[in-house]
């Protein structure tokens, strides 16, 4: 008996030698795979075919090693190979090939002899296999467009600037702000371990030792925590490139959607958690093309990449890798899905495939964070990177590339956050007083969202359970929508209705919420907390002002931003506000823990949302170190209009406060709107699409027309108001 079960005789292996009864050995081991043969993704035979025999050769030719423990488990592990009783490998015929690509590898020369890429080619070209040639080399059909490229790339010429001093060249440069050594990066061609048994990992430690980034592919032929971990094994390499000063090692990782989404939103996860920096989505294979030279020669059984699932076979059609292995691709991936990816992950997003002007300048316009121009072969250019005197070069042919440049230059997306969004409310979901009035389209008003340029949405809480529920959004939209934590004046008389306990169980338990939420980075705010004069009716003035004492109270304990609210109430809500002003600030080293409530409050900051006080309100709240939420109500009538142009640039946020306050034409704010991009339509809710608003239901992205009609209102750029408003509650983004 060993760690890893009883040894197995040879013979006992071989009795187990038919689809019904399939025992295999890989590196010693003897696992049982009878029940996973005919799920094998390539084919029963490619399995069945080793039964009894020692397939070690064949497994590692194509598989990484950790494939088998994690497909099959411990269960299936019967034991470990006798080594007394030697058991014989399975001999495969050769696979069926064209007769150029026939001839049999032969021995690659010193390294030292290969002096180019053309050098590399050419021993590729006699020294692997034909199948693994083929699936390298080959490109759609007759080859056109890799032909085109080829001329094309050796057109691209700089425009030299002469009589610098060279005594001293620096190739260093930065690829989305991660330094690397060159200004090129290994592209992620899928499969590189059937031209080496370490495939890409040995790319990856390659890579390490001289700075340049390496982008993975989903198709490459390791799982992405091999790849990355054979970095950091403590190989020469690696320690080589320490000693002269060189970073960490920068990957991206290529990512093809997969027809099960669920797979791909898990691999962007892992990727993430695995300090890959960026994520390149492939945008111009949504299906496989013909390459004819890959289809000619058979594929071998069990060639698989274990990240995708996609796996080598052969059919009517041919053998080739690129076109069975692919069949997992989603082909109905589109601009729209940019959404999906960015709420699965916080990485920046790369589309590699551009190949026009529009599509750039969609891609700009979308907020992706950079583009690659390419055909699947050989012209690649990151565009984001690419230097005025390549982009202007006079050859016609590459107009293209110059109005992309020039797109992504005039198309600098502005980006909003709007610090008031009450994504909460039913009608978000088709809900219009409790009745079903169109589809639940909450995904579509995102997306609108995102189209618009917002990158944060803070949903707001009017009460415990409402603070979960936008807590829960924030859960499901990570990276894009964050929650606040509060009671709403208007809902402070649940307090004293709490069921379990009264107000002290109510405020214990939202104290529970935002402490959580906080500490997992999906609440920002504590709030909606404040007084409001205006709607009496729905709660006392008492009620208010006890509630809001308490929350306060809270609200000083609490690492978080404060989200107040306050209408015709400047007076009462100064002066709980400033309660405790005369126990001082802490200061003297003394800590936070010796200073009064008010001093507390300053340190947390925080805004007045919604504000549609007077000039000297707005004066007070900014002299308390606040700052002023400005949206469509915040500019109804002219008295507003001149609160908002006086509001300090340096202290104003804008939010939308949707479904409610949406800028109408009877406001004093109308006339500043003029030549504002326009909105997606709207229409009754009677008449609903996905495509269109709903008329008298305010949108987040509507927060565009408020930053124009501030800014117009201000004298100043949009720009400038979208610059000036992220740094509390969004200082990532400054």
């Amino acid at each position: 008996m060993t760690n890893e079960g009883p040894l197995v005789l040879a013979a006992e292996v071989q009795k187990h030698a038919t689809q019904e009864d399939c025992w295999i050995v890989v590196e010693g081991k003897v696992w049982d795979l009878t029940d996973f043969a005919p799920e094998h993704p390539g084919g029963l035979e490619s399995i069945t075919e080793h039964a009894g025999h020692d397939a070690t050769e064949v497994y590692n030719a194509f598989h990484a090693p950790s494939l088998l423990p994690t497909t099959l488990g411990p269960r299936k592990l019967i034991g470990k190979l006798d080594p007394s009783t030697p058991l014989p490998t399975y001999q495969k015929p050769p696979p069926t090939s064209t007769p150029q690509l026939s001839t049999q590898p032969v021995e690659k020369p010193p390294l030292d002899t290969i002096l180019s890429t053309h050098d590399f080619e050419a021993v590729a070209s006699r020294t692997l296999t034909p199948k693994t040639w083929a699936f390298y080399s080959s490109a759609a059909t007759d080859c056109h467009t890799l032909a085109l490229n080829n001329s094309l790339f050796h057109r691209l010429l700089f425009r030299p600037r002469l009589l610098r001093n060279v005594r001293r060249v620096n190739t260093h440069t930065t690829l989305l702000g991660h330094p690397v050594s060159l200004p090129f990066f290994v592209s992620p061609a899928a499969m590189a371990r059937m031209a080496h048994p370490e495939g890409e990992k040995a790319l990856a430690r390659g890579c390490a030792s001289r700075g340049v980034m390496q982008c993975v592919s989903t198709n490459a032929s390791f799982p992405i925590g091999e790849i990355v971990g054979a970095v950091r094994e403590g190989d020469e390499e690696e320690e080589e490139g320490r000693r002269e000063g060189r970073r960490r090692p920068v990957f991206f990782f290529q990512l093809y959607v997969n027809r099960e989404r669920a797979k791909s939103e898990a691999l962007l996860r892992e990727v993430e958690a695995l300090g890959v920096r960026a994520v390149v989505l492939t945008v111009d294979a949504p299906v496989a093309g013909k390459r004819e030279a890959d289809e000619r020669v058979r594929a071998e059984g069990g060639l698989r990449a274990p990240m995708s699932g996609g796996e080598a076979g052969n059919d009517k059609k041919g053998g080739g890798m690129g076109r069975i292995m692919g069949s997992f691709v989603d082909p109905t991936v589109r601009w729209e899905d940019i959404g999906w990816i960015r709420r699965c992950t916080k990485l920046p997003l790369v589309l590699k495939g551009i190949q026009c002007a529009a599509d750039a300048k969609m891609a700009m316009e979308m907020g992706v964070d950079g583009i690659i121009i390419v055909s699947h072969s050989v012209l690649r250019l990151v565009l984001s990177h690419v230097p005025r005197t390549m982009s202007t070069v006079a050859d016609p042919v590459f107009a293209g590339l110059q109005a992309a440049d020039e797109a992504i230059t005039d198309s600098k997306k502005l980006r909003y956050v709007d610090i008031g969004i009450n994504l909460g409310d039913p009608v978000f979901r088709g809900i219009y007083h409790g009745k079903r009035g169109h589809h639940d389209d909450f995904e579509h008003v995102l997306q609108r969202a995102l189209e618009a340029g917002c990158r944060k949405l803070m949903v707001t809480g009017s009460d415990l359970k409402e603070s979960e529920h936008a807590v829960d959004i924030a859960k499901a939209h990570p990276g894009l929508c964050y929650a606040t934590i509060g009671v709403h004046p208007c809902s402070a008389s649940q307090l004293a209705s709490h069921p379990s306990g009264g107000p002290s169980a109510y405020l214990s338990s939202l104290r529970q919420l935002a402490e959580s939420s906080r500490t997992a980075g999906h609440a920002v705010a504590f709030g909606e907390i404040g007084l409001d004069y205006d709607r009496l009716s729905l709660c006392p003035k008492e009620t208010q002002l006890q509630v809001f004492d308490q929350q306060l109270d809270l609200a000083a304990e609490l690492d978080l931003p404060l989200f107040l609210h306050m209408r015709a109430a400047m007076g009462d809500f100064e002066r709980v506000m400033r309660k405790g002003e005369s126990e001082g600030g802490g200061g003297g080293g003394g800590g936070e823990g010796k200073a009064g409530r008010w001093a507390k409050l300053q340190r947390r900051r925080g805004l007045v949302h919604s504000f549609t006080g007077t000039l000297e309100e707005m004066r007070r709240v900014v002299a308390m170190g606040f700052d002023v939420g400005v949206n469509g109500c915040s500019m109804k009538t002219e008295e507003n209009v001149a609160v908002v142009r006086e509001v300090p640039l340096e202290r104003l946020q804008i939010e939308t406060d949707g479904p409610w306050c949406e800028m109408r034409p009877s406001h004093a704010s109308a006339p500043f709107l003029k030549d504002a991009p326009p909105l997606p339509k709207a229409v009754k809710k009677e008449k609903w699409t996905k495509e269109w608003m709903v008329k008298g239901r305010n949108e987040p992205c509507a927060i565009t027309q408020v930053a124009w009609a501030v800014a117009k209102i201000k004298g100043i750029g949009v720009e400038e108001v979208c610059e000036a408003y992220v740094r509390i509650l969004f200082p990532s983004l400054k």
